[in-house]
C-alpha cells in the first residue's frame, strides 16, 4: 500500500526529467518494494486507484493507524475485556456517521493522536508483516 502512495505522490507531483510512467515505476519499485519490477511491462495502464480516485486512496493507511493504535491500546492485552468494548461500542459505533471521526478515536483513545502516532502505527505494522511474511516463508 505505501509502495502505490508513493508511486501516485510522484505521478501527480512534479515530474522529473520528462520520464516515462513506466520508468518512473521502475524506478520507484526498485526503491520502494520488495518484488522487482518485471521487464516489458506497464501494468499502471491498468491500475485504475492512479487515476480518479483521489485522496481516497490514503483513507486505507488512516484507517489502518487508527485500527492499529486501538487493537494496541485497548484490546491486545485482552481482546474480550468488557470495559473496552463498551468504550468501542459508546465512542465507535454509537454514532453512525453522526460524529466526526477524529472526535470518535479520541474518544476511543483517550486522547489526541498524533501525526508521529499515526505514522508509528503504520510503520509497526509494516514490520510485523515483513515479520509474520518471514516467518511463514
Amino acid at each position: 500500500m505505501v509502495f502505490y502512495a508513493a508511486l501516485d505522490q510522484i505521478y501527480h507531483g512534479k515530474h522529473p526529467l520528462k520520464k516515462s510512467t513506466t520508468e518512473i515505476l521502475k524506478e520507484t519499485q526498485e526503491k520502494v518494494y520488495g518484488l522487482p519490477y518485471v521487464p516489458n511491462t506497464a501494468w499502471q495502464l491498468r491500475f485504475s486507484h492512479l487515476v480518479g480516485y483521489g485522496a481516497k486512496y490514503y483513507s486505507y493507511l488512516m484507517s489502518r493507524a487508527v485500527a492499529s493504535m486501538v487493537w494496541k491500546q485497548c484490546f491486545a492485552q485482552d481482546p474480550f475485556d468488557r470495559a473496552m468494548g463498551e468504550r468501542y461500542r459508546r465512542e465507535m459505533l454509537a454514532h453512525g456517521g453522526g460524529k466526526e471521526p477524529i472526535l470518535m478515536v479520541q474518544g476511543m483513545l483517550q486522547k489526541s493522536p498524533s501525526v508521529e502516532d499515526f505514522v508509528d502505527a503504520l510503520v509497526s505494522d509494516l514490520d510485523q508483516d515483513f515479520e509474520t511474511f518471514i516467518m511463514d516463508s
